[in-house]
Parts: C-alpha cells; structure tokens; sequence
C-alpha cells in the first residue's frame, strides 16, 4: 500500500483549509508589537504543489538526495513536504556541528540537489569538491554569483506567484508519488556528540507512524500551537494539524536563546507546547522565574537531547500551570521516542533516587516499543541470541526494537554492525563500507541497493538497535539511564557509570553540572570528576577552589559510587554537542583533564 508522509498535509488542508499554519516573525509595528506574515493549510499545501512541480521540472524525481540547509520559515515547510510529495529523499545536516563534520556528512550523503539559504551556498562556493555530485541548485533567498535558481523560480515553474489559491481555487493538486512504507524519506544526520555524525535512515512508514504515536501518546492535533524551538519536530506538528509559530532566535544555537522573544511568542499566539533542549529550557525558567512571569497558554513542555536536572524541572513547574505537562522524552535520531515520562512522575518519587546515585528515571517504554538490557560489548553483535539478557536493577547495555526504530545508517556498514543486531534466526547483513564512494550514478545505485537490503531484512521489526546508552530496568519495569556506554569509566576496582557517579556532585549548591572522566589505559583509569560552577559561585582565589574541592571531596566519599574519587578539576564551561547545547562532551573533558593534571603534577 502506497504511503506518503506528504499527504499528512494534504488531509489537514482538506479538513482545516483557512486555519493558520505557520507564522512567522516579519518586524515591529509603530508601537514596538511584533508583527507576523502567516499562512494557512490551504494555502500552505497549494505552494507545497506548485514548490513539488517546480522541483519536477527541474529535475528532482523520486529517490533523489536532496541536501536541505534552510533556516525555519513558511519555506523551508512547504518545500520540505514537497520533496517528500515527488519522494524525493531528504538530507539533514546540523550545521552548528562544525565544518569539517559538515562536509564529511556532504561527501557521504552525495546530494544531486542542494536546496540552501544564501550562507550555506557560499559555503558549497568554497569547498566545491564536497559538493561535487549536486547537479540541481536552488537558493532560498537571495541569489547572488553562485547560479542556479531561486525558490521564488521553482514556484514559478509550478504555476503560482503567490501564496493564494488553493485545490478548488483554480490550481489541481499535486498527486504524491506513489512512495511505498519502506521506501526513504529522509537521512537525517545525528549531531555526532560521540563519534562522527551518521546519517539515519527514515522510511516513509517510520514518519507515518510517529505521526501517529506523537497524536497517541500527546494528544497534539487542530487548534494546538507548536513554537518552533525544534524545526525537525514541527514538520510532525504540521502533520498533526498544529500551527506553527517560527521563534525569532537561531535554533542552531539554544543556549543563546533571548527568553524574552520567546515569552512574546508564546503569549502573542497562546502557544500551547515547546520541544526543546534543557538548555534553551535553563534560559526561559531563570528568565520567568526571576520575573514571576507564568506561561498559562502551554499545556506541555517538551525536553530532549540531554538529561533534564531535576532542579530544572522543579523550576519549570513553578512558571507553567498546574494542570500542564512537563515531558522529557526519552530516545535517539535512531529510534524516538523509546518513552515519555513527566516531571510529575518523577518528582513524586525516582528525582529522590536520582539524587542519590540511581541514575535518571525515564518511565516505562511507550506502547508497542521493546526494551531489553544486555551485557556490555564494544564489538558487534550479530543476533539476540548471542547477547546476554540481564535481569532487573543490573546495568548493562540498552537496546531497543519498535515500528519507529530505524534500521540502518546510510554508507555506514561499519557502524550498522557496531549499532544493530539481528532478531530471531537471521543475523544482519553488511554490504561494504562505502564512507566516500565517487559520484557516479552506478555507485550511488549500488549504495540505494544496499541500503533498500538492510531495510527489506528488517521487516516486521526485526531489528534491535544498541542506543550507545547503559542502564537498566527495575522490577517495574521501569527504564533507568546511567549515561553514555562510552563515556563509563573502567578502573582497577570496577566500572564507574557517569550519571550515577555525577549526580552525587551535583547536589552541591555550587554546582552548576559535574562530568565524570577517567585518564590513564582502559580498565586501570583514574576518576576525575570535573566541575562547571554556577556564575555565582565560581571560586575567585586558590584557596576558595581547595575548600570548594575539599567540600566536593567529602561528598564524594559519603556515597560508594563515588569514594575512590581523589581529584576534582574545575572547568569554566563544558563543552557540548552542537544540536542541542546540553550533552557533556566528556571525551573532550578527559584529554582537558589529563593535560591539567600531568601539568599539576610537574609543578609540584
């Protein structure tokens, strides 16, 4: 049966036609109130047509890799399902990741479009090698020296100038490629926060059925307001009917968010939930709370990409309603969402246990989603049956299997058998890592073919994928994250999780968030625990670090997970992922905390 993820808009526009879709900040009027140039579904899914049968005259045809760079705006969504409508296959690639990682991601995916905002097509001008296999260029804005066409061009080629008209206005509708459920809609690159950026493969089913699971599981649908902090999670929130209002900040970089646009926007538009970082979240609750300002039209907050503080959550609750939900999905590009638990659930209980070393509470995993523990291996594993199925409250490692779990990444057979393991008799299959294959049209077949194999194999779920995460599952059933299998820290005496370790750090005043690092060979580390303080609270001299370390210290001994802990080394800011702003990257932290203490050691 034919399956289009594209037609989840078709069907609101049909069902909702005049109700707003989008909207998007445009500037201020005489008296310093935002002003906004909106669209309806109607009209939304009119220039999604014609961008679909400009796109076709151009060339772009089904199963054509697309690579998009487009910042949030009334574009970038109705060009976005377009290229879904001709089945083309969208490419996502985090620009905040950094250049090199950017480009490595280009030379993977080989897009034969680009499809970018001004900024990023002078980027394909200087680095024209990486972008070699793009034989379709079109600019979303304004285009200056670098050729090809507008997107203003791709409307017109599709019939229409403006964002009127619609189906029964004088305009046919576009009709969907005839996309099967298991065909790729998109590759959306994960931000790699532990390893090189991977491109994930999206079916058009595994969208379809998020679709359905975030309508299930949220109860988003019509008359709902989505601000768009997170533009990927929008796209779904079109889909389901929501509006979307677009921010006026650089969603690339959460952390720098000005929370007071963000409190005018959702006041303006009665914005009913936000998915975002915590650390976008940091900035908007230390903003109201110091204010006393309240967010009464949100029903539901959304925070993902990192472990959410329990003091965060604490203080959201104060500036939301009482009858509001705060969720902290739990889940990877890979496989989302595994489960949805609420700050009211663990607040009520686990945010005490957390506190105390247990690790961070993520709920029960959602309808339809199976999550098993199993022994620790840094190789791969070829099928269930080779790996060791732990019981209740053993830590080991996290795997998943669920119809919204993808299987497989594009190019990346290496790190299909390092991620995915095989259910039932079959093992997966690995066709030849091909990371910078040429740009031809024969390699990029054999690749489509490849990845199609891996798909066709995984029918009916058969596919666990390794989340990269330890933890473990208590006698409820309930699932509890202990950190990043890579980031554990393997000492002469046993094996250190991060979260656990880190939490009893964390409770100090002081303490803004703490990093478990090991230095020296795998299996005889030395724990070093880093410390980002909050502003306040930085010590100023010498002797105010030795008695806040001392303090940390002492802490640290009161508890077994952490009493062989000797050094502390504080660090003015941790650096973290690109996408989100919140994940620690601890591997960075180990090679600071290395060089800091060998030269420790040289003066004394």
């Amino acid at each position: 049966m034919s399956t289009n993820i594209a037609d989840r808009l078709r069907a609101q526009a049909e069902v909702q036609p005049t109700s707003k879709a989008v909207m998007c900040p445009l500037g201020r009027d005489g008296d310093g109130r935002r002003t906004y140039t909106e669209i309806s579904f109607r009209e939304l899914n009119a220039l999604c047509d014609r961008y679909a049968r400009g796109f076709s005259a151009l060339g772009v045809k089904r199963g054509m890799r697309c690579l998009v760079f487009v910042t949030p705006c009334i574009e970038f969504f109705a060009l976005t399902f377009a290229l879904y409508r001709l089945g083309a296959v969208t490419v996502m690639i985090d620009p905040a990741m950094g250049k090199e990682a950017v480009l490595q991601a280009i030379r993977e995916a080989e897009p034969e479009a680009f499809i970018a905002v001004p900024k990023a097509q002078l980027l394909k001008m200087l680095f024209r090698q990486a972008f070699r296999s793009v034989k379709i260029n079109v600019t979303v804005g304004r285009r200056l020296f670098w050729g090809g066409r507008t997107i203003t061009d791709v409307e017109a080629l599709g019939g229409g100038g403006g964002k009127g008209g619609g189906e029964g206005q004088g305009e046919v509708g576009f009709q969907s490629a005839p996309t099967e459920g298991g065909d790729t809609a998109a590759i959306l690159f994960t931000s790699g926060s532990t390893g090189a950026p991977k491109g994930v493969i999206y079916t058009h089913r595994i969208f379809d059925t998020q679709v359905d699971v975030f309508a299930r599981e949220l109860n988003i649908g019509p008359s709902e307001v989505d601000l768009s902090a997170f533009p990927l999670f929008s796209l779904f929130s079109l889909a389901l009917g929501a509006a979307v209002v677009v921010p006026d900040m650089d969603v690339s970089h959460p952390a720098r968010v000005e929370p007071e646009k963000i409190v005018e926007a959702v006041t303006d538009h009665g914005v009913t939930y936000v998915f975002g970082s915590p650390a976008f979240w940091e900035k908007i609750a230390d903003y109201c709370g110091g204010r006393g300002v309240r967010l009464e039209s949100l029903k539901r907050v959304l925070m993902a990409g990192a472990p959410a503080p329990v003091s965060l959550l604490e203080r959201l609750s104060r500036i939301v309603s009482a009858s509001a939900d705060i969720f902290t999905p739990y889940g990877a590009t890979e496989s989302l969402p595994v489960s949805l638990p609420s700050a009211h659930d663990v607040l009520s209980g686990p945010a005490q246990r957390t506190q105390q070393g247990a690790g961070t509470w993520v709920g029960r995993p959602i309808q339809d989603v199976a999550v098993k523990i199993i022994r620790i291996v840094d190789g791969p594993i070829a099928r269930m049956e080779d790996a060791e199925v732990l019981p209740a409250g053993e830590i080991g490692e996290i795997v998943v299997k669920s119809p919204v779990t993808t299987t497989a990444y594009f190019r990346r057979d290496r790190d299909n058998a390092l991620s995915k393991i095989r259910g039932g008799e079959a093992r997966f299959e690995t066709h030849g890592e091909t990371p910078n294959a040429p740009s031809n049209e024969a390699s990029n077949e054999a690749s489509n073919n490849a990845c199609d194999e891996a798909l066709d194999g995984a029918s009916g779920g058969e596919i666990w994928h390794r989340m990269g995460d330890v933890g473990y599952l208590d006698t409820e059933g309930c699932l509890w994250f202990c950190g990043r299998k890579s980031h554990r820290v393997q000492t002469d005496h046993g094996v250190m999780y991060t979260v656990p370790c880190e939490a009893i750090f964390n409770r100090h005043p002081a303490v803004f968030r703490s990093a478990l690092v090991g230095i020296g060979p795998v299996g005889k580390k030395k724990p070093v625990v880093c410390i980002e303080c909050r502003p306040d609270f930085r010590p100023r001299s010498r002797r105010e670090r030795d008695e806040l370390a001392g303090a940390l210290l002492d802490m640290g001994r009161r508890s077994p997970l952490t009493e062989r802990i000797e050094e502390v080394l504080f660090v003015d800011a941790f650096p973290v992922d690109a996408r989100h702003n919140a994940k620690i990257r601890r591997e960075v932290l180990a090679i600071t905390a290395e060089r800091a203490l060998l030269g420790r050691r040289r003066i004394a």
